[in-house]
């Protein structure tokens, strides 16, 4: 009995920590087309364009457009709020 449960124990736990250090679609996303171009400290200056939730995403869709990334508008919405979550806060 003690063997079936160390080893559904060890087996679990695994899992266990990969949900908690599972990538985002967002942070993918974010770290395949954003940081080409820049790092993050463009999110965290003192004089930052973005101010809310709807002029966070407008910068996103404008950075797609102009780089002609072809991202998808489930796309932009991960980016969209991966960047919320991480930099900005703001509330959607």
């Amino acid at each position: 009995m003690k063997a079936i449960f160390l080893f559904l124990l060890f087996s679990v736990y695994p899992a266990l920590a990969d949900h908690h250090t599972a990538v985002s679609p967002g942070q993918t996303l974010h770290q395949d087309n954003c940081t080409r171009c820049h790092g993050s400290q463009v999110y965290t200056r003192s004089d930052r364009k973005v101010n809310n939730y709807p002029a966070l995403k407008k910068q996103v869709n404008l950075c797609d457009s102009n780089l002609s990334l072809g991202l998808f508008p489930e796309d932009v919405q991960a980016i969209t709020e991966h960047l919320n979550k991480l930099h900005y806060h703001f509330t959607p």
